[in-house]
């Protein structure tokens, strides 16, 4: 009892100590971001990115859309060959990309990733089938990053209620290369400085 006692007077303690830390980082970082914008561009868009990745690690401590739900399993369906390495690597890189950063997407990319036979033209052969499914992951996390200003894709969400072979894979034709295009484009308004204030 004892010991328990000790151990819930030392998580209180470190939790104090963290909400203190963070708080003042919160107030410097406010500071310095004062001071960057006297200063060059690239200073601002500096402490600017700072600023966002504390702020995204807030939403996420705080159980955030993001922070709860359910994860993409980590092994792969029957379909997937474990001898093709390629087959595991694009398996491997949608499950960690959806699962750390994409998780509102989850039931979507459930119903790519388990689909055993797909008869939707281009997604036929398993290899090439995930490769998009991949570019579709990575694209997605890219524009939620800060390359891209950290977009919000709330207005996306409707593939999650998408079901059936036909109606899943003809929206991913259309969709990898619509969000790869919004990457490009977002991540040149970051660099340029002109990203919208709506966003």
């Amino acid at each position: 009892a004892e010991r328990l006692r000790g151990a819930r007077r030392y998580k209180e303690l470190l939790v104090r100590s963290y909400e203190r830390c963070r708080s003042r980082a919160k107030d410097k970082l406010g500071k310095l971001r004062r001071w960057a914008m006297r200063q060059h561009d690239w200073a601002l868009g500096y402490v600017e990115e700072a600023l966002w990745r504390a702020d995204a690690h807030d939403r996420a401590l705080e159980g955030g859309r993001e922070a709860r739900g359910p994860l993409l399993a980590p092994e792969p369906p029957g379909h997937v060959n474990l001898q093709d390495l390629d087959q595991r690597l694009a398996y491997s890189a949608v499950v960690a990309l959806v699962n750390s950063r994409a998780r509102e997407f989850v039931p979507y990319f459930t119903e790519l990733l388990q689909a055993p036979l797909v008869r939707v033209r281009g997604f036929v052969q398993v290899g090439r089938r995930l490769e998009k499914i991949r570019r579709l992951a990575a694209a997605i996390v890219q524009l939620k990053g800060p390359a891209c200003g950290g977009i919000d894709l709330s207005s996306f969400d409707w593939i999650n209620e998408l079901r059936g072979e036909e109606e899943v894979f003809s929206t991913l034709r259309y969709l990898v290369p619509e969000m790869e295009d919004l990457v490009r484009e977002f991540a040149e308004l970051e660099q340029s400085g002109d990203l919208p204030l709506w966003r």
